[in-house]
This record gives C-alpha cells, sequence and structure tokens, in this order.
C-alpha cells in the first residue's frame, strides 16, 4: 500500500521550510555561575546602589527568574537584541500572580535590560523560600534546533492545510514516547491509529516527524517560535503601539524529557503553561512578559 503518511510528510515539509526558524535550548549546570552569568534563579547583577527587586503588589523579594548575558547569546539573537546587557526577569511567586499576574507588566514581575557596570561585589540572596524550590542553574551553551510556527501562527500567516494533510497532521497530538513503551497497552494504541487512518505502514518515526513539524517545542528556549498556551497573545509596544517580537519562552508544566521538548528548569512557576518574553524591535527597552496556561 501506498504510504500517504510518508507523502503527507513530505508535502508539510515543503510547505513548512519558508517558516522554519532557528532556536536554542538551554544547556545547564547546576550551579550558579558569576553574577554576569545566563541563568534560571541565583544571583542577579545587582547595581551597587540598588536594593533586592520588590513585588508591586506584595512588597517582598522577587525570584529571579532568568538572567541573559545578551554578549554570549548566539550572533542572530544577540544583534536583534542590541548586544549588550542583562535581560533580567524577576518573578513574584506569591499568590501575587493567580489574578492579573499573568498579563505582560503586571505589577508581580520586573523585566529590563541592565548594563553589567558599576555593579555591587557581593549580593545577598534575601531569605525566602523560592531559592529552595529553584535552586540556580547556570547556562553553559545553547542547543541549537529547527522550530515550525504553531497551527494558529501559519493560519494567520496565510498557510493552509489540505484536507488530508490536516487529516495526518492530526495525528501530532499523539505522544510518539508513551507508544514506543513497548507495552501491550502502547501497542494497541498503535495498532488502533494505523487502523482509524488506514495506513498500516506507519512507524513511531512518522509520529515523531509530524509531531516536529506541527508543534513548536514546548521547553524553555530562546527564539524559534512561541508554544501558544490558549492562542496567539503578542503584547503591543506601550511607546508605539506595535506587536512585539519573540524572545525567550518559559516552561512552567515540569519536564519534556525527549528529543522534541526540552527540560522546563522552573517547573511550576507560575501555572501549568508557558510564559513569553516579548521585546519591542523599534524600543528595545520596551520587555513583556505574558503567560498562559
Amino acid at each position: 500500500m501506498k504510504n500517504k503518511v510518508a507523502e503527507v510528510i513530505k508535502s508539510l515539509t515543503l510547505k513548512l521550510e519558508p517558516f522554519k526558524r532557528k532556536c536554542w535550548i538551554p544547556v545547564v549546570d547546576n550551579s550558579d555561575g558569576s553574577l554576569v552569568s545566563s541563568k534560571f534563579s541565583g544571583k542577579p547583577f545587582l547595581r551597587q546602589d540598588e536594593a533586592w527587586p520588590l513585588c508591586g503588589i506584595c512588597h517582598n523579594p522577587m525570584l529571579l527568574a532568568l538572567q541573559l548575558n545578551i554578549c554570549e547569546l548566539p550572533e542572530k539573537i544577540k544583534t536583534r537584541m542590541g548586544g549588550q546587557g542583562l535581560l533580567q526577569l524577576f518573578y513574584c511567586t506569591d499568590s501575587c500572580g493567580t489574578e492579573d499576574g499573568w498579563e505582560a507588566f503586571s505589577k508581580n514581575q520586573r523585566l529590563r535590560i541592565i548594563m553589567p557596570d558599576k555593579g555591587k561585589n557581593e549580593v545577598i540572596i534575601p531569605n525566602i523560600y523560592e531559592y529552595t524550590d529553584y535552586p540556580p542553574k547556570v547556562v553553559k551553551g545553547w542547543k541549537e534546533l529547527d522550530d515550525y510556527p504553531h497551527s494558529e501562527e501559519l493560519s494567520a500567516l496565510g498557510v493552509f492545510f489540505s484536507e488530508e494533510e490536516e487529516r495526518i497532521a492530526c495525528l501530532s497530538s499523539c505522544n510518539p514516547e508513551e507508544l514506543e513503551a513497548g507495552t501491550e497497552a502502547s501497542k494497541k494504541r498503535l495498532e488502533n491509529i494505523k487502523q482509524d487512518i488506514q495506513e498500516p505502514g506507519i512507524i513511531i518515526n512518522d509520529l515523531k516527524t509530524l509531531q516536529f513539524l506541527t508543534s513548536p517545542k514546548r521547553g524553555d528556549k530562546l527564539w524559534g517560535w512561541p508554544s501558544w498556551s490558549q492562542g496567539i497573545e503578542y503584547s503591543l509596544c506601550p511607546i508605539c503601539n506595535k506587536r512585539m517580537s519573540f524572545i525567550f519562552q518559559l516552561n512552567s508544566s515540569g519536564s519534556y524529557l525527549t528529543d522534541i521538548w526540552s527540560d522546563s528548569n522552573l517547573p511550576n512557576l507560575f501555572a501549568d503553561g508557558n510564559g513569553h518574553i516579548l521585546q519591542c524591535e523599534d524600543h528595545r527597552d520596551q520587555i513583556a512578559f505574558p503567560w498562559a496556561c
């Protein structure tokens, strides 16, 4: 029988090629690094006369969720972000984020780019419980991967699937890793899939390829395409009202230990979903962090 899945994978690959982007997955070490290192949690760079950032709602110290040393990022992103400085996201992990804390520019977060000069020689972490829950992880490097847009993003770009492509692409919702487990239940599930689409020749690698082509990576990543939890949610720049550009994705759902998904370095930080750091290309000091679950 002719392999319909292989044909659809080929057509989708050609159709989506113009929209393929590079993304970079952080490779981390369980340590803090220096005050100017790219990191999750840990000690941030602070100016000499600066106190630890406080939540604008409860006025307690906020967690350093992310610090990126821009001059150490991959060249394409480094240039896009201005070439220098530290991007810092402080986030309150108290109950301040339960109502409007998901919105961009909320008072329970502080997002900025700061130049790493005239800083403190030593930074003392406030006595808050979050640093036990979120031990520091320094970024030691970046793993480059291809990334493809979310289905809603494709519609906005004017890309539509044929009926046959849509039918086969729906298989991307299957979990190839579970099917690969080799249990009786996983074998039965794979057989049911083959019968449903009348394609006895489908293999697990086909499902992995479909997932790769039709789903942006959901874990922590630099650039690529956002993995939206509830739909497209680009923020608008408060100055020029233009749509802000995607820079970094923070996943709060736990770990995805496969070749397709990356780890979440701050699991359960805000909710079971993704947060996105966005920046205005014309006003680089305008940075947003909305999240959704």
